[in-house]
């Protein structure tokens, strides 16, 4: 099952994309809590590309579960930035920087691909044991 959609940066397409996707992953099967999971970090990479794609008027959001894997892509054609590797738990006292590190924690593979002047993209995977989908 795969789905994609093109969505304006505006924090109204937020409850829409989530939608969306717990909707469609209900559909293939997946148990409540993993579900809850995926749409917490998919919250965190549109949010990010909301904030901080600069110009783009829009961001992308792919949603492919094959199998027992979830693997979803949220992309924009913004300003990107140089990616530091894996996500580090930011101080208590952070203001910002933690969305990378809470989608690193909710799911078992995060990817970044990011560059200053191409755009970046989020990827992350969840796996889906045959327990958790029926």
């Amino acid at each position: 099952m795969t789905v994609s959609m093109r969505l304006p940066r505006d924090v109204a397409s937020l409850p829409l994309v989530r939608g969306v996707v717990d909707r469609t992953l209900s559909a293939a099967g997946v148990s409540e809590d993993f579900r809850y999971d995926i749409t917490a970090a998919l919250t965190e990479a549109c949010g990010n590309a909301i904030r901080h794609a600069g110009t783009a008027g829009d961001y992308g959001v792919a949603l492919m579960v094959t199998g027992e894997t979830c693997t979803v892509e949220v992309s924009d054609e913004g300003v990107g930035f140089t990616a530091t590797g894996t996500p580090v738990q930011p101080s208590p006292g952070a203001l910002a920087g933690r969305g990378l590190y809470l989608i690193a924690q909710l799911v078992d593979h995060v990817e970044v691909d990011a560059a200053a002047g191409r755009g970046t993209t989020i990827r992350f995977v969840k796996n889906v044991s045959p327990a958790t989908v029926r």
